[in-house]
């Protein structure tokens, strides 16, 4: 290629490989719980020395917030029809989102409570009690 050429990743055309992601189109997000991913074959935030710095980050939250949302809530596609895209900036993106409802809480069991320091005497360590 010529200096100064510009190269674009086509983010949209890897996510939607057959050999990589069997029924790209359908929503199944139980999928990335079936293999991992190599760099290259999943490009969420870019790659290489303009890799987001906030990725790690982004990650874990994102992971925390639905965890907490698909552990409280029983949620529920809104259509179960195909999903349109639109291109925002570079990805292609859900055109509408996704539409879901949360048909009901569930109940979630208690998390066991960490052991009490003691109410007199000893060092209030549940670990060293003395």
């Amino acid at each position: 290629l010529p200096a100064g050429t510009g190269i674009l990743i086509a983010v949209w055309a890897i996510h939607n490989r057959e050999d990589l992601y069997p029924d790209p189109t359908a929503f199944r997000p139980e999928r990335f719980l079936e293999r991992s991913y190599a760099p290259h074959e999943l490009v969420t935030f870019g790659g290489g020395t303009r890799r987001c710095i906030g990725a790690a980050f982004a990650l874990t939250s994102m992971k925390l917030a639905v965890a907490a949302a698909v552990r409280d809530w029983d949620l529920r596609l809104l259509d179960a029809g195909p999903v349109p895209l639109a291109r925002r900036g570079m990805p292609f993106c859900q055109a509408d989102g996704t539409p879901m409802r949360a048909a009901g809480r569930r109940e979630v069991a208690p998390v066991a409570s960490a052991p009490t320091a003691p109410q007199s005497g000893g060092s209030g360590c549940p670990f060293h009690p003395s």
